[in-house]
């Protein structure tokens, strides 16, 4: 079901924490298509060669639910659709696998783990390949980027059963998949050479906003973008209605949340929605050069315990009453995390 949120909400959400999109590599994992950020939490590591992860976390964020024994060790994993229950202990390799052929009634099995739960810094680390897999997930690992990239049941059936999609295929991305069938959010930029003290306005589009259905109208916007900190510096955001620049009735930018990644979210009411002009745009960051070397923007497609980092919401009356839907999961919005480069 799509979150429906007040502004007062909305707003809260927009300002939650990102890390740096442009730092070393270390382990990151994604949900059907959204990258899952720990904040102060810890964070993923690698021991024995197989990744652990935060046990709420990621698998919260697949729709699981998590309870914590402390007297026995123990986590237990329901699944989304409550068909699956997982029993780990710590330090211990076996995995108790109920799946519930009726109410009252589960069958029963044993699974053995190549590694055990283990508790780093006060925080239950779990092996995630094998408990994913556990309820239904699909689990894919590239060495070279330290990526886990992990599509739930629900995402899989949602793409299967509304838009008869091969999930079984060998190249299957949900995200890539739904592409085609909701808005997409991206970014543009017509700087190509750049020299210390210019501006570079970086565009946010947004087309394809009918596919989120008839009738809708953009009141927040809440955009985080990755740069290059040490070349560019944030100098602002404009935005627009009908291709024409406005100044949103609350709007806020913040470059300090982290490492090279900038955060800005405005909002207006329904009387004043956003709308893309004739070229999709619906706002436009400005970066100061510091020097001549030039970088990358992206935009940054995380998740927080707080909600989306990026993300559009949209309004739409509803039996006289105004109701706001944020745009965020696989199934609502693309966002599209390629990289504009200005040299």
């Amino acid at each position: 079901m799509k979150k429906i949120l007040s502004f007062l909400a909305a707003t809260a959400l927009a300002f939650s924490a990102v890390p740096a999109s442009f730092a070393e590599v270390e382990p990151t994992i994604r949900v059907d298509g959204r990258k899952v950020d720990f904040l102060k939490d810890q964070a993923p590591i690698i021991m024995n060669d197989r990744l652990y992860v935060p046990v709420r976390r990621v698998l919260e964020k697949m729709g699981a639910t998590v309870d914590w024994n402390d007297k026995a060790k123990m986590v237990t994993v329901l699944s989304d659709n409550n068909i699956v229950k997982l029993e780990l202990t710590i330090d211990n390799k076996e995995i108790t696998k109920y799946t519930f052929t009726t109410v009252l009634n589960a069958e029963k099995e044993t699974i053995t783990s190549d590694v055990a739960p283990v508790i780093v810094n006060d925080r239950t680390m779990l092996p995630i390949r094998v408990i994913a897999e556990a309820i239904g997930a699909t689990v894919v690992w590239n060495e070279e980027t330290k990526l886990t990239s992990i599509t739930t049941r629900k995402a899989k059936r949602d793409a299967e059963v509304q838009h008869g999609a091969d999930i079984n295929a060998e190249d299957f991305d949900v995200a890539e998949f739904f592409k085609e069938k909701v808005p997409n959010l991206s970014l543009a930029c017509d700087t190509e050479d750049v020299n210390e003290g210019d501006i570079v306005e970086v565009k946010i589009k947004l087309s394809d906003l009918e596919k989120a259905g008839e009738n809708k109208k953009i009141v927040i916007l809440t955009s985080s973008i990755s740069y290059n900190e040490e070349n560019f510096k944030y100098s602002g955001i404009d935005f627009f209605i009908d291709g024409e620049k406005v100044k949103a009735e609350l709007s806020a930018g913040n470059d300090e949340f982290m490492l090279g990644v900038v955060k800005a979210v405005a909002l207006n009411t329904y009387f004043k929605a956003f709308t893309p002009g004739e070229d999709d745009v619906i706002a436009v960051v400005y970066f100061t050069a510091l020097n001549d070397e030039g970088g990358e923007f992206a935009l940054y497609d995380g998740t927080t315990e707080l909600g989306s980092n990026t993300s559009v919401t949209v309004y739409e009356e509803i039996e006289e009453k105004a109701v706001l839907t944020e745009l965020v999961n696989h199934d609502e919005i693309y966002i599209d995390t390629t990289a504009v480069t200005v040299k």
